[in-house]
């Protein structure tokens, strides 16, 4: 605080000051008076000014202020008058003095509010304050401790505070301050470190006042807050774009078993009709040719029933249902071998446990997707599988000998068949993770406890 004052009692071209404290010893005086050799404050005015003196002192300490003309002897060359002007502030008395009295006695107003300004901001224990100067060079960071100015001072200071914003938000911050000088308005911005980094803070404007040399500007350091807000929309964005994309792909699939249905099972019910007609219509036929015609008719209907089957699976498996997780996911792995010519090999336990029925539909859901996964994108020769339960834990892993997973892809918002294993996978409260190596394969693990 002392410093502070004293540094604006320099810069505003008063030719002496002294500071005092309450038992009037001299604690600070301006460079000029450094040669002076003098002990007693009081033993450098003329002996018959020591009354007025003290009403001077007196006066400066209930009003805050006071001017008064007086002998002084600041060296060995004599006494000479001086028109003294002073203030008592924070416990300290400041004296000033100079040619033009009246202009330094109203200089105070401008100390005063100035130190008072900064002791105020001072006392903001929870904002960082960046002084600026009129060319926004930074001056003075205070409140620094523990935060990310601390061990960088020497960095900022005396360097323009643009150089330190990050591009994508300097053009916001230059009209800032050309623009706003209202204390409520606020704004956030980012502080650049490297090319990989940024910290997010929030500022405030502060002027000390209009005659003033410098500004101060309050920093509040939101970066964690505005990093979550970030993370919260980036994971509300990725779940709208999931949603879509599911409901796209409950479309598509809708459209294929509306296909399949209406192609192949009203063909084959249609063909049935056709042969049955051509029975009716034909009164005499011999015994041997009915016999061949309805055994084709047998055939057509169990054919019928077999793809009715299997659109009923792809919706969700019997099996799942009646023989449980262990025997849905063999299931599933001797489908996957049948349809893809992948080698599948599998490793579960001998028996079926009790797992809850929305845990049982979420784990073999995410292992349907795994083997679409690989269906599609991995060019793999073989898939393992591996499926072990213990201790009311869960663990399914499934690796492939494919191309991997570039690194990239793993954390795109477009992986969506990623993401919709990772939020089946939270909303059981399971782990899944991916690991995955170029030209050597992929290994998903999804660990669930129930």
């Amino acid at each position: 605080m002392l410093n502070q004052i004293t540094k604006i009692l320099q810069n505003n071209v008063i030719d002496s000051f002294l500071v005092l404290d309450n038992k009037l010893s001299i604690i600070e005086k301006s460079e000029n008076l450094n040669a002076s050799k003098f002990e007693e404050f009081k033993s450098m005015f003329w002996i018959e000014d020591s009354h007025k003196l003290s009403n001077f002192l007196d006066k400066l300490k209930k009003s805050g202020n006071s001017i008064a003309d007086f002998e002084i002897n600041f060296d060995t060359k004599g006494y000479k008058k001086y028109k003294i002007s002073g203030f008592y502030q924070s416990s300290k008395y400041y004296l000033f003095w100079g040619e033009d009295s009246k202009e330094y006695y109203n200089l105070k107003e401008l100390v005063a509010k100035q130190a008072f300004t900064i002791n105020s901001l001072n006392k903001l224990n929870s904002n960082i304050i960046v002084k600026l100067s009129r060319d926004f060079n930074i001056v003075e960071i205070l409140n620094s401790q523990n935060t990310i100015f601390e061990n960088e001072l020497p960095r900022y200071i005396n360097n323009s505070l643009f150089d330190f914003v990050h591009p994508l938000d300097l053009e916001n911050l230059k009209i800032y301050l050309t623009n706003h000088l209202d204390p409520n308005y606020t704004i956030e911005l980012r502080l650049k470190f490297d090319l990989n980094d940024a910290y997010w803070i929030k500022i405030k404007q502060m002027q000390i006042n209009k005659e003033s040399d410098f500004i101060c500007l309050a920093v509040e350091d939101i970066n964690s807050v505005k990093n979550k807000l970030i993370e919260l929309e980036s994971e509300k964005n990725q779940a709208i774009h999931l949603a879509n994309h599911l409901e796209e792909s409950r479309e598509n699939e809708r459209k294929e078993m509306a296909r399949e249905i209406h192609d192949e099972i009203g063909h084959a019910l249609t063909s049935l009709k056709l042969e049955m007609n051509i029975l009716l219509k034909k009164k005499f036929l011999r015994e041997d040719t009915l016999h061949n015609k309805l055994n084709d008719m047998m055939k057509h209907i169990d054919e019928t029933i077999r793809m009715l089957q299997r659109i009923s699976a792809q919706l969700r498996p019997s099996i799942l249902d009646h023989f449980g997780l262990i025997a849905a996911v063999e299931w599933q792995a001797k489908e996957f071998q049948r349809q893809t010519s992948i080698r599948c090999k599998y490793t579960l336990p001998d028996e079926d446990v009790e797992i809850p029925e929305s845990l049982t539909i979420a784990i073999f859901r995410i292992f349907q997707e795994i083997l679409t996964n690989i269906t599609r994108h991995s060019q793999a020769t073989r898939v393992d599988v591996n499926l072990l339960v213990e201790n009311n834990t869960l663990e399914l892993r499934v690796a492939d000998n494919g191309i991997g997973i570039k690194k990239e892809y793993l954390t795109s918002p477009n992986s969506l068949g990623l993401i919709g294993m990772s939020e089946r996978a939270k909303l059981i409260n399971g782990n899944l993770n991916i690991n995955s190596v170029l030209n050597v394969g992929t290994t998903i693990t999804l660990v669930v406890k129930f």
